[in-house]
């Protein structure tokens, strides 16, 4: 099961990537927010989850070093697939830096509740680094709009995602089950 969700949340990371630079050389910014919406509320939102989910499972073995190499796989993927993905390939690798150590700091703080709790505080705080830290690499300047667009978005689709998972995923799993759950 591990190996799905690794592969999963790499092919959410090339798509967003892939998705966010097509559109950016397409658009104007200003239109660029309502694009990125759909992008962070389907692909990034997965990503969000889907980080937990690993959490759980690599807790206590490398779990730091696991994440970090998740995080520039998908980067280095994103702009090995399109060249001139590379600047929102960086941009990517550094919010989701910024949110993976938010997201696995805060996830761990919230161990005692339930997984859908965990699942949802956790996604509030990296939500928030990475639509903070991803138009400031990508664009080269704060863009305030654009970050709460992000920012609703992914809070939104991490709540969809979780719920979906919840639902069916982990209430199948028997790795990293949690008491209580």
């Amino acid at each position: 099961m591990p190996a799905l969700f690794v592969a999963g949340y790499l092919a959410a990371v090339v798509a967003a990537n892939l998705s966010a630079a097509f559109v950016a050389a397409r658009v104007p910014l200003r239109w660029f927010a309502v694009f990125d919406f759909l992008i962070c509320f389907i692909f990034i939102a997965v990503d969000l989850v889907v980080r937990d989910t690993l959490h759980e499972h690599w807790e206590g073995r490398g779990l730091w070093l696991r994440m970090l190499g998740l995080i520039g796989t998908g980067s280095v993927l994103s702009a090995l697939v399109n060249g001139a993905a590379s600047r929102i390939a960086l941009a990517s690798f550094c919010a989701f830096l910024a949110a993976g150590l938010t997201d696995t700091l805060v996830y761990h703080l919230a161990r005692r509740f339930p997984r859908f709790t965990r699942v949802n505080t956790s996604n509030l705080a990296s939500a928030f680094a990475d639509s903070l830290v991803w138009p400031l690499v990508a664009f080269g300047s704060l863009q305030v709009g654009l970050t709460a667009v992000e920012f609703a978005a992914k809070v939104l689709g991490g709540a969809a995602w979780a719920a979906l998972l919840l639902r069916t995923v982990w209430r199948e799993q028997t790795w990293a089950a949690r008491p209580g759950e």
